[in-house]
């Protein structure tokens, strides 16, 4: 076939089959811009073991200066055809108005993507030796494209900026791995950075089942050679109209792959044949490798309510911090949801009582486009935080000069009885608990179960009202708040359990709970921070042990950071569960293999949740000072 009509075929199939592609429009000045001020070329850059990557290079037609290099690698929409512009978000670069700032823009196909020679691997671990000429990687990949666009691009001015978003975000912290030293500034953005303690697959060994359902399944369809092998229709054609109805009625995940994904997915092949924390998940872990990092400026940049990748940024963050002292690494944290800050101007925080602000264009126009300029273009010194991080409950930036704050106090809220939040450990002797029974075949969804039509990121702050009403929910509320109160950084859980079964999954979440003077809000329970723990992972993510049925056992994990402000008025809650469906998948009950269960093994169970002075089962939190 003519490379002119195969490139036709990829794109008609992009435009029906990309949920995100955006073409050039009327409504695009970011593309019309590109078009009319800029030269595009696509070349197929040769990697040190022969693989050719298809990368697209944006040139500004005026030569009468240099300009800096923006570099992004990605796994998504990377084929641009003729003069029609497509990218993530319509337009090359990090922001809108990049084009009109002067940059050359260069975004290229990873492994075995779209027109990329090779074998696409999610995350393809990061194993190679840089002097070693026959070993690759995506830090060897990205060093070996900026050294030859720097030698055949014209009009550079030597100084490369990398960014990414997500999947992009992943790729742009891997490029500072053995770093190309023209790298001079890096915008990691939301980045994935691990497989089984957190983002995209799995949160403390239970699979975030609704995500690779969807993203393997219209994204990372099956690992196989050549360019291009995953344009294709999607594997699960069937529509869906209520994904809760669906997978619920679809039984144990074995049944999933046969129905589904035909056996043809690699990856999710993969996941079904590492349930523990082996060398497998290890080696794809991003932040061991983020080391003897010194020259670029960093900024990590994500949002207290992304549904996806919370975890891969602060993680990222903290791995960069703590392994490369002195380096200029700054935290960006939005009250934005996954990759929202890239596609909107306003977040719309009216629906919790909040005013509606910019904080899109804020971050987009006064923190990254300023951050570039100066560290790429030498224009003037542009000075930022540690952290500069906006305040969910309030919609205010805050600065810090660390995160989390150093002058935080260490509080703790404690389970009691009656559905109690304590702010001192109980004093009773007497043995007091809460009791619920939990039944895999009636699981406690994400949302509502009736409106669970895909994906939704409004579950990481939607009101958690229908939980609470629900039996197999425990509910602890605190008094009403006298004064504001400001909690920062991460939640620590230490809960006493026991079970009727072998196994269990204990869900905490935190949540602001608005005053009955709320008008329409009255009673609004939202979400603040929320995560699962698979019990059986308990005591190591390498060895699970079962749970003896009766003994009351310790259970504790970390949910994500907060920056949030309970405004005076609100009482915190904490509901405790064991099923959070089909965000993450069901655990049966009993003591085996999920991922290889059969429904002989999925059991009700009775749970224990244990508040007394034996057994003191509380959070953890930071809090500003008044």
């Amino acid at each position: 076939m003519p490379l002119s009509i195969y490139r036709s075929c990829i794109f008609l199939l992009l435009v029906l089959t990309s949920p995100g592609a955006t073409q050039d429009s009327p409504g695009n000045p970011a593309a019309h811009y590109i078009i009319e001020n800029y030269n595009k070329q696509e070349y197929r850059i040769p990697m040190r073991d022969g693989i050719k990557l298809h990368t697209r290079v944006y040139t500004p037609n005026d030569k009468s200066t240099t300009y800096p290099i923006l570099f992004t690698r990605t796994p998504y929409y990377g084929f641009y055809a003729g003069e029609e512009v497509h990218g993530h978000f319509g337009y090359p670069g990090p922001g809108p108005t990049f084009p009109t700032e002067g940059y050359i823009f260069v975004i290229q196909d990873v492994r075995g993507r779209f027109l990329s020679e090779g074998t696409f691997q999610v995350m393809r671990p990061n194993t190679a030796a840089h002097d070693d000429p026959g070993q690759t990687d995506e830090s060897t990949d990205a060093f070996d494209s900026i050294e030859w666009l720097l030698k055949n691009v014209e009009n550079n001015n030597g100084r490369v900026g990398v960014h990414g978003l997500s999947w992009g975000g992943y790729y742009a912290a891997l490029s500072l791995v053995n770093a190309h030293p023209s790298i001079v500034a890096a915008a990691i953005e939301a980045p994935v950075a691990e497989g089984f303690l957190g983002d995209d697959y799995h949160h403390n060994g239970a699979l975030h089942l609704l995500f690779p359902f969807r993203w393997l399944n219209n994204v990372g369809l099956a690992e196989r050679e050549g360019p291009s092998a995953d344009i294709q229709p999607p594997v699960y054609q069937e529509k869906v109209d209520n994904y809760f109805s669906f997978l619920l009625e679809l039984g144990p995940l074995s049944n999933l792959n046969e129905r589904c994904f035909r056996n043809k997915i690699r990856f999710w092949n993969d996941i079904m044949q590492h349930g523990t924390y082996d060398e497998f998940w290890k080696i794809r872990t991003l932040g061991p490798h983020l080391k003897h990092i010194d020259k670029p400026a960093i900024l990590v940049v994500g949002s207290w309510f992304d549904d996806q990748d919370l975890y891969g940024t602060l993680h990222t963050y903290r791995a960069i911090e703590d392994q490369n002292p002195g380096v200029s690494c700054s935290l960006i944290m939005g009250v934005w949801n996954h990759a929202s800050w890239w596609r909107q101007k306003k977040e719309p925080w009216g629906f919790v009582g909040l005013p509606v602000k910019e904080t899109g264009d804020h971050y987009r126009n006064d923190i990254l486009s300023p951050f570039f300029e100066s560290h790429l273009k030498g224009d003037g010194e542009f000075v930022l935080p540690e952290a500069l991080v906006c305040e969910s409950g309030t919609n205010e930036w805050q600065e810090y000069d660390c995160w989390p704050p150093k002058h935080a106090e260490h509080k703790k809220f404690f389970l009691g009885g009656n559905g109690s939040l304590l702010n001192t450990p109980p004093d009773s002797d007497a043995a007091d608990y809460s009791v619920y029974v939990s039944d895999p075949s009636n699981p406690v969804p994400h949302l509502p179960a009736d409106i669970i039509g895909g994906w939704n990121a409004a579950v990481m702050h939607a009101n958690q009202r229908f939980a609470a009403a629900r039996e197999d929910v425990l509910v602890y509320q605190g008094e009403i708040l006298k004064e504001a109160m400001t909690l920062v950084g991460p939640v620590e859980v230490d809960l006493h359990v026991s079970t009727t079964g072998t196994d269990a999954d204990w869900v905490v979440k935190v949540i602001d709970v608005y005053p009955d003077d709320a008008g329409n809000l009255a009673g609004y329970q939202m979400l603040v921070r929320g995560d699962i723990m698979r019990g059986k992972f308990r005591n190591s993510f390498e060895e699970p042990i079962p749970f003896v049925p009766g003994e009351v056992t310790r259970v504790t994990f970390t949910l994500p950071d907060v920056n949030h402000t309970f405004r005076k008025g609100h009482r915190i809650m904490v509901q405790v569960q064991s099923s959070w469906f089909p965000m993450f998948d069901r655990n049966p009950q009993t003591f085996v293999d999920i991922y290889h269960a059969t429904e002989a093994d999925f059991q009700t169970a009775t749970h224990t949740v244990y508040h007394s002075q034996a057994f003191p089962s509380h959070i953890a939190v930071k809090v500003l000072p008044k």
